[in-house]
């Protein structure tokens, strides 16, 4: 894994003439981790560098979030791009409306599930259920160390006899349980669909998509554009499906300006 910033030289000759695809994670790539979902914040210079690259004809921008679709566009808050939530669930924004369809026996078991774990960790100091509608969370960043081996297992228990019916899928992202539908949908998919989608509107010009997360979440996202664009980490290089990685949310700021001036509007 190479580091983006110090590989500019050779990316910068790819993306000059092409127009470019991004795709951003929000929690912990433009937006810096919070003790809870509800203090998360877009820093002011992110937001501007977002702005000025939306009204760039060369750049599309996509936020691919875990997060309900209502409450990411009103994180970001900007118009002219796409927003993706409960990991490519919903999609709406630039023209484009999609919903993936769910069962009825899922949304029962979500139902079920949030039920018991509101009853279980409810003498868990710090545990967090986020409803997102199309998925729940179950958030621990803000449960004490002692507690922490207790709330995996109580967990892991709750969700077993699911999980062995194949009513659900659960990820292990950072500090959070996420349950989503067993469909075959995730970030990897959302980003080819709306890579499609592009194409096309656009069968002249080459897109190049450049994906930018830090979570497990997207590495299917990584995974889906291994051989189709740029894909970037955001943390120290280790072991990742993406072939480039960023430090921290200053360095995805970095790459943001990179884009910026070469596209001519920074």
């Amino acid at each position: 894994m190479n580091s983006f910033l110090a590989s500019w030289g050779g990316l910068r000759d790819k993306l000059e003439n092409a127009r470019i695809f991004l795709f951003l994670d929000f929690d912990g790539t433009i937006s810096p981790i919070a003790p809870t979902p509800r203090e998360a914040r877009l820093p002011a210079d992110i937001k501007t560098l977002l702005r000025k690259l939306s009204r760039c004809k060369d750049c599309k921008i996509a936020i691919i979030s875990g997060r309900p679709l209502k409450d990411i566009k009103k994180k970001v808050g900007l118009k002219k791009i796409i927003y993706a939530g409960n990991h490519g669930f919903e999609i709406n924004g630039a023209g484009l409306e999609y919903k993936v369809p769910i069962s009825r026996i899922y949304r029962k078991t979500l139902l079920e599930i949030r039920k018991v774990v509101t009853r279980k960790i409810s003498a868990i100091k710090g545990a967090l259920i986020e409803d997102k509608g199309y998925s729940l969370a179950i958030h621990y960043r803000c449960v004490k160390k002692c507690d922490l081996r207790i709330f995996r297992a109580m967990m892991r228990r709750i969700l077993k006899p699911y999980l062995a019916k194949k009513t659900l899928c659960v990820k292990d992202g950072k500090m959070v349980f996420e349950l989503t539908a067993p469909k075959r949908w995730d970030k990897g998919r959302a980003v080819k669909w709306l890579l499609n989608k592009s194409e096309h509107s656009v069968r002249k010009r080459s897109i190049v998509p450049v994906y930018i997360g830090d979570d497990l979440t997207d590495e299917d996202a990584f995974r889906a554009l291994k051989n189709n664009g740029i894909t970037v980490v955001v943390k120290k290089p280790g072991h990742s499906c993406a072939k480039y990685y960023v430090t921290g949310i200053s360095g995805v700021a970095s790459l943001l300006k990179k884009v910026a001036r070469l596209k001519g509007i920074l």
